[in-house]
């Protein structure tokens, strides 16, 4: 879930600031980008993170740490948008009156100082939820998407092909409809299926997947040609 499932809505005109940042177009933009990236922020705990993502939030690397976390790139966009906004006003008005403006909408939010724990369980306050298949569905859709932003992020970095990237994609989005197949099964209820998405997902990696497909089911037998650095790159 994401921080905006609980978060107020947004009123500029309520901000406490001076008639100079409120008359000043980059403010009020600063402001809404504010809102916007912390509305679509994904509530997540550090530990529940994978080795690759801790690693990789470690060095300091925003974009990919976000494709990781699975963030599309129209929220990577506006990410940079809100960090380059961020670095000239604080350079025009200084840290602390930066700093105040997104304190200001985190309070005016209703997330000022709440742990990802707390926001769960605001926004599921008074609720009894009913899981469905559907609700398996969507959670299956939404991994499988978040797993092959991993791996494009991997392709796009060098270091996987991407016949390698769509093969694991492949396997797991199979793996994961199976689940699904089965819980249908146990529920003796239709099958949404998730095979189509699978396929799509892997056609994103690999446009000529049929064909690599072919290959390797036509290969005996099948494996993996790994290429090992040379001296001077160990």
């Amino acid at each position: 879930m994401r921080y905006g499932a609980v978060m107020k809505p947004f009123d500029f005109a309520a901000l406490q600031l001076g008639d100079e940042m409120r008359l000043d177009p980059d403010v009020e933009r600063y402001a809404r980008l504010s809102y916007q990236t912390s509305a679509a922020e994904i509530v997540s705990d550090p530990e529940s993170w994978t080795a690759e993502q801790t690693q990789v939030y470690a060095v300091g690397d925003w974009r990919y740490f976000s494709k990781l976390r699975g963030y599309d790139d129209e929220e990577i966009r506006a990410f940079a948008e809100f960090l380059e906004l961020n670095r000239v006003l604080s350079v025009k008005y200084g840290q602390d009156d930066v700093a105040w403006i997104d304190y200001a909408i985190q309070e005016q939010a209703g997330v000022l100082g709440l742990r990802p724990s707390e926001i769960i369980a605001k926004s599921t306050e008074g609720e009894t939820e009913v899981l469905t298949l559907e609700h398996l569905y969507q959670r299956l859709k939404a991994d499988l998407e978040s797993y092959t932003q991993i791996r494009l992020a991997n392709v796009e970095r060098g270091a996987e092909t991407i016949q390698l990237a769509g093969l694991l994609t492949q396997k797991y989005g199979y793996g994961l409809a199976r689940a699904l197949q089965l819980a249908a099964e146990l529920g003796d209820v239709p099958n949404p299926s998730l095979k189509a998405e699978v396929d799509r997902c892997v056609a994103r990696i690999d446009p000529h997947w049929d064909t690599t497909f072919k290959l390797r089911i036509n290969a005996h037998p099948a494996g993996l040609l790994l290429t090992a650095p040379e001296p001077n790159e160990v």
